[in-house]
């Protein structure tokens, strides 16, 4: 955005913050680097080393581990490792001469404020980046060979990257022994965590009807068993959790459903707990498809051979790690994403009860972390991120049946809440004072329930571009929110309800507008998302009992970030007819709490938007209130109540006015009659 003399003038006056975001700068003479980059040198000539003694030509370094995972632990962080880069989502590929990063739009300005010159950044859905494989094509030369850990890339990526490099005679090598590895001295070990159950009252299903459902779907398919790779996967078939990755109350195993067991790949120090031995009736069969057998996590492999040696077919999933379809040939593949997905998107009654009870208990505590800032802001009590970050993990622990964050806080004040993805960390703790926006994203794991809500406020004047923007995200917010469609409609189809406000001013965001949420799992979890552009491969129509993010947002580099974000359900709508005899779908909430009042600008509301946000307010104060009220929290529930009043138009405010001040004319005059009769 070009800065006129004008809107200079307004930000010094107002004291807001125009300024160009401190990224690195490899253009000059001599490199600028924020403070926030890491130098990966050092690394790069290292692993070159390594690649060079493995004849290969170039690396691809992806962000997953051995289980596909998105969030990974400290001494899986590979990519991170060698790129500098912290992000979730990202892939590196490092050649002889050269290193290339690819992203999406949510970590762009993360990208360029960590990364050092060393490395380009790929832009991925951005007109002209090349994808990965384009790239290596145009710097490599027939006959050259690029190096992967089959562990680390999914079977349909294999696929995917090896087709067009073997179409320019290029070949994709899997390097079991990885190379990062062997260049990262300082690698972290983790220490072994065991593993809880998972009750009935939290889950609404015993484990074995979930096997037995699995293998009803491996009948249908023709197959003999199905390998299951994803850890929220293999907790939620079992009806357990652990706490080997941070934020994801998940552990490091494999399952193998046949029709007549169950083989639980796993490290047995982790499930030595005689409630969770006699949980799962290991190694007591009480009926075949009650059996289940322990097996060492590293013999998941050795087991396939074994099993593909029987007739009929193993089912694999396009998410699974090579390494595992390396070991089963390709006549006795049957490949497709798992049932368990579905299942476990569609949450049951006893989920859905949970699900509702944990977003209450959070809005307990988001009411006291709002509270609390407000507060302190206005004492100017020099409050910062990580301060304000430190607050809400005090407050979310107090509520019953909480196991920690969900995902690491976003508090990001100002220019560092237009970093979608922002992390608060000493090199870039702000203190957040009235002049400008915080937006907030945090969630929580009960063990009733996983919690992901945004709000963006603002405790001081907001600017009218700030009001504008935040108004049009709601807008956008409530659009989707009301949506009514025919079941078996895609989230992609719905997104655009989401951008229309935002569109119709050339505003957009870099990010979908909804990902599915795990109940006491993954905060991000398929096979529901609402998100425009190509489909992904795993999604699926939206169904009932799926519980989705609705978090549409606008993002000015350098000044200020706006995202709000609400968790809702698919439920049954009820509508007049039944065309094509279909059902209709729609939302709703389960997240209650405010949106800021001051932010929104009624004149571009609809009114049908302005009903939904009064009626959204009003079911609040009674749910919310009502919790307040449990708890004892008074402060809390009188703040509550004025963030909760209805939202009215000038016009009626006006009217309202003219007709309290007609009434206490007219009681004025009666009074003075009275006194004079």
């Amino acid at each position: 955005m070009k800065l006129t003399l004008a809107v200079f003038i307004f930000a010094v006056l107002f004291q807001t913050s125009y300024a160009a975001p401190d990224v690195r700068n490899c253009i000059s003479p001599k490199p600028y680097y924020p403070v926030t980059v890491v130098n990966t040198t050092e690394r790069l000539q290292k692993l070159r080393e390594q690649m060079q003694s493995s004849n290969l030509d170039a690396y691809i370094i992806p962000s997953a581990d051995a289980h596909g995972s998105e969030y990974v632990r400290e001494k899986d962080k590979r990519r991170g490792f060698i790129s500098g880069f912290s992000g979730s989502a990202g892939t590196a590929v490092v050649t002889l001469s050269a290193a290339a990063l690819w992203t999406d739009g949510r970590y762009f300005l993360q990208a360029e404020k960590e990364l050092d010159c060393n490395w380009i950044l790929q832009r991925s859905g951005i007109k002209g980046v090349p994808s990965k494989e384009k790239w290596l094509t145009t710097v490599l030369k027939s006959g050259d060979r690029v190096g992967i850990d089959p562990f680390l890339i999914s079977i349909r990526s294999w696929e995917k990257t090896s087709k067009p490099l073997k179409e320019k005679n290029i070949t994709l090598v899997n390097i079991t022994e990885n190379l990062v590895d062997n260049v990262w001295t300082s690698r972290p070990i983790e220490k072994l965590k065991k593993v809880d159950v998972q009750l009935y009252k939290y889950t609404g299903k015993y484990w074995y009807d979930k096997v037995k459902d699995v293998q009803k779907e491996i009948k249908k398919v023709g197959a003999i068993a199905h390998v299951v790779q994803e850890l929220d996967s293999v907790a939620w078939l079992l009806n357990l959790r652990g706490a080997e990755i941070p934020y994801n109350p998940v552990f490091f195993a494999y399952v193998i459903v046949t029709l007549n067991d169950v083989l639980f790949f796993v490290d047995n120090r982790k499930i030595s707990a005689t409630p969770v031995q006699k949980h799962l009736q290991l190694n007591t069969c009480s009926g075949k498809t009650y059996c289940i057998k322990n097996k060492p996590y590293n013999s998941i492999r050795d087991e396939l051979k074994t099993l593909a040696k029987n007739s009929g077919k193993i089912w694999l999933s396009p998410k699974d790690s090579y390494a595992l379809k390396l070991v089963v040939p390709s006549e006795k593949t049957y490949e497709d994403w798992s049932p368990i997905r579905l299942m476990k998107g569609k949450k049951n009654e006893v989920e859905m009860k949970g699900m509702r009870n944990a977003n209450l208990k959070d809005s307990v505590a988001l009411s006291e972390f709002f509270l609390y800032a407000e507060e302190q802001v206005a004492k100017k009590a020099d409050i910062t991120e990580l301060d304000l970050e430190k607050k809400m993990v005090e407050f979310r622990s107090k509520q019953a049946f909480y196991k920690g964050l969900s995902f690491a806080s976003i508090i990001g004040f100002g220019a560092n809440g237009a970093v979608i993805h922002y992390r608060a960390s000493n090199l870039t703790n702000l203190e957040v004072t009235d002049k400008s926006t915080l937006l907030v994203d945090t969630g929580s794991q009960y063990l009733d329930g996983s919690t992901d809500v945004t709000r963006t406020v603002h405790f001081g004047t907001p600017t009218a571009e700030q009001k504008e923007a935040f108004t049009r995200v709601l807008m956008g917010q409530i659009d989707l929110a009301m949506a009514v469609f025919p079941s078996g409609t895609h989230g992609r189809a719905v997104d655009i309800l989401a951008r229309q406000p935002l569109f119709r001013n050339g505003w957009n965001y870099r990010h979908g507008t909804g990902h599915g949420i795990g109940s006491y799992l993954y905060i991000h979890e398929g096979p529901g998302r609402i998100a425009a552009g190509c489909p992904a491969a795993y999604e699926k129509p939206l169904e009932i009992g799926f519980v989705l993010s609705d978090e549409p947002g606008y993002y000015e580099d350098g000044s200020f970030g706006i995202r709000i974000e609400t968790a809702v359900v698919v439920v049954k709508a009820n509508t007049k007819n039944r065309f094509n005899n279909v059902d209709y779908y729609t939302f709703e909430p389960i997240t209650y709490f405010p949106v800021q009042r001051k932010l929104i600008d009624v004149t571009l509301l609809s009114d049908r938007q302005l009903k939904w946000i009064n009626d959204y307010h009003e079911k609040t104060a009674d749910l919310l209130g009502k919790e307040l009220k449990r708890q004892k929290k008074t402060k809390q529930y009188d703040w509550l109540m004025k963030q909760t009043k209805p939202i009215l138009r000038e016009s009626a405010v006006s009217v309202a006015t003219t007709v309290v001040k007609s009434i206490s004319l007219i009681f004025t005059a009666a009074v003075i009659a009275h006194l004079f009769t």
